[in-house]
């Protein structure tokens, strides 16, 4: 086992303070709420406020901070007290970040509740503010006015059942309600740094409660004059109409799922330095004219996903044109994956660091098929030798003519997706071929979805010969039980490797 990837390192004496002085201040809260109560009782406040100032007397604000943002992922969040007494402690006049938690119950303080407008009012200082599916228009108002130095905010809505609506079998979350609305986009306004808000990626008519509008994240978008990112999934509603008194956008990402021509036309008109854009069409009957509009437009995008577009003419033209700015491709089609477009992909995107193709089952492209332009070689000696990180899905491709075409040049590849689902003939003889070309020494995570079985003497041969593997994950037909794999984690075990080897079955 002496070639067998790299040992665990113990933690750094950072974390291990972090961790010490996590579990003491969860101590205190928990003796604070045995002697008070919650933190609706005066004393528990007093209490919790003394103890906040003894601790930025006697540690720095930044540590304060760095405690704050560990209990997201810790076992202490898991507490029998109010969550309230921690988060008082927490939260100081000089917190630069803060994010709420998602192991406790910090999403459950009732709106109504007056501790989140208290809280929220000391924080002039925050840059980064994560109130996810805590958020309500009564905590942007706050923000909007005391958080003028914000530039990075989630806004995504505390959401409950419409108790007027939802007495029925089944559950329809589309009776859910919201909390935030254009009110609350227009109070984040007055926050002029913004680069970034996370925000519901769909809003539909049908909710309870108050509800944003295409026209409320319109107006927000225009105020705010460095706002780079927005996550809303159809901006291309939002960036098509009434923008005529605006020249240029800041937004460098964009998602648009149903995307037209008019509403590409007006991104590439208004966003001259988008890098990021997801697009997705309803029908694959516009996505040329869609194609053709950026490829004739100034845009130099460094990421690209694409969902239902076909792989045809006008895609290849596309990729002639600007392929070579693309840092990241991730493609969606009802094409079959053919080696063609494989070898397209290489030759105009040579500086792709990340790639993802995956055949969609629910529909198939019946238009005409793309041609291999005549320029084209037909060597691939040179393709995705940059490639890092590689995801593949589908039916119908077929392993043995794309996988070598991917693989045999990507010497710094990191992380490896494959996913068939149906049966081809078994893997290892690709593995192997793509082995004596590429040993994959780079590669940290391999996951090995397939229609056949594995044999376990493939699995241990990775797990000793790739020596930067993580996480090694591959179908589960039987060789769960294998006497190979457990002395494979035996071993793991035994010398502390940092390596989970995790079989698990298809669904």
């Amino acid at each position: 086992m002496s070639t067998m990837p790299r040992r665990k390192l113990p933690q750094t004496l950072y974390k291990l303070c972090l961790e010490e002085a996590e579990l003491l201040i969860a101590n205190s809260c928990q003796n604070i709420h045995d002697r008070y109560g919650n933190y609706d009782d005066e004393f528990c406040r007093i209490a919790a406020q003394e103890l906040q100032s003894y601790l930025l007397l006697n540690i720095p604000g930044i540590l304060l901070d760095d405690i704050c943002d560990r209990r997201r992922f810790s076992a202490h969040s898991t507490q029998n007290y109010d969550p309230r007494i921690s988060l008082s402690i927490y939260i100081h006049k000089n917190m630069r970040k803060f994010f709420i938690s998602e192991t406790s119950d910090e999403k459950k303080i009732g709106s109504g509740d007056s501790f989140w407008v208290t809280q929220l009012s000391k924080l002039q200082n925050i840059v980064v503010l994560d109130m996810h599916l805590a958020c309500t228009d009564e905590i942007l108002e706050v923000v909007g006015r005391t958080c003028l130095k914000l530039e990075q905010i989630n806004i995504v809505s505390r959401l409950e059942p419409d108790k007027g609506k939802i007495n029925s079998y089944p559950f329809n979350a589309l009776k859910l309600k919201f909390f935030v609305s254009d009110d609350g986009l227009h109070h984040l306004k007055n926050c002029k740094l913004l680069k970034y808000i996370t925000m519901n990626k769909i809003i539909r008519s049908h909710v309870g409660g108050k509800m944003m509008t295409p026209a409320g994240i319109r107006g927000l978008v225009k105020s705010l004059p460095q706002l780079q990112s927005i996550s809303y999934n159809y901006m291309g509603i939002v960036l098509g109409e009434e923008m005529d008194d605006i020249d240029y956008l800041p937004l460098t990402c964009i998602s648009d799922y149903i995307a037209d021509v008019k509403h590409t036309q007006a991104i590439a008109r208004l966003c001259l330095n988008l890098h990021h854009l997801c697009l997705g069409v309803q029908s694959d009957i516009i996505a040329p004219e869609i194609l053709n509009t950026l490829t004739n437009s100034s845009l130099q995008l460094v990421v690209l996903e694409l969902d239902q577009f076909p792989f045809c003419d006008e895609m290849v033209q596309f990729l002639i044109e600007k392929g070579k700015a693309l840092h990241s491709l991730r493609l969606r089609s009802g094409n079959i994956l053919h080696p063609k477009h494989v070898r397209i992909i290489g030759e105009t995107c040579p500086n792709l660091k990340s790639l993802s193709l995956r055949e969609k089952d629910t529909w198939k492209y019946l238009g005409r098929v793309c041609e291999m332009p005549s320029s084209f070689t037909t060597c691939s000696q040179v393709l995705f030798s940059n490639l890092e990180c590689l995801k593949i899905e589908g039916t119908d491709w077929i392993p043995k003519d794309i996988i070598p075409l991917l693989l045999i040049n990507a010497k710094h590849i990191e992380k490896l997706s494959i996913f068939k689902r149906n049966h081809f003939d078994p893997i290892e003889p690709i593995l192997f071929h793509v082995l004596k070309y590429n040993p994959l020494h780079h590669l940290k995570k391999f996951y090995l979805l397939l229609g056949c079985d594995i044999k376990m003497c493939t699995v241990v041969y990775l797990a000793k010969n790739c020596l930067s593997i993580r996480e090694l994950a591959f179908s589960k037909y039987g060789t769960d039980g294998s006497a190979e794999l457990k002395e494979l984690n035996e071993d793991i075990k035994r010398l502390n490797l940092d390596l989970k080897v995790c079989p698990f079955k298809l669904e």
